[in-house]
């Protein structure tokens, strides 16, 4: 199991989470662009290489990953334009945003002690 294989598994926990919330529109991992799958990689790698990483904190690096490629704040998520509604303070999320963080940060360190024997199984 590699960091996009954990990427994955962490977006289908993210997938599930807001279709229970009832938001339709978020993406499974086959039809997210380069750009976005590219994040979540960058997601894993941070909470790999940031011991004690919170949810805050994983989301200024979520932020900065996007700025640093070009996006902006805008009033919706808009690919062409590089715009997000969600590049905004930690504190200034919605509740079920900031919980969508967490669960990020836990499918993660929840997969990382597995990657060796995991990766022995799927061979």
């Amino acid at each position: 199991m590699n960091k996009e294989d954990i990427a994955k598994v962490a977006h289908a926990a993210q997938y599930a989470y807001e279709h229970v919330l009832g938001n339709v529109d978020i993406i499974m991992w086959d039809d997210l662009t380069r750009d976005r799958r590219l994040g979540l990689v960058a997601g894993v790698e941070y909470v790999m290489n940031v011991p004690g990483t919170t949810p805050e904190g994983q989301h200024q690096a979520w932020c900065k990953h996007k700025k640093d490629n070009g996006w902006l704040l805008g009033t919706e998520v808009n690919e062409t334009l590089k715009t997000h509604n969600l590049l905004i303070p930690f504190d200034k999320l919605p509740r079920a945003k900031q919980v969508k963080d967490a669960l990020f940060i836990s499918t993660v360190l929840a997969l990382l002690p597995m990657q060796d024997e995991i990766g022995m199984v799927l061979k």
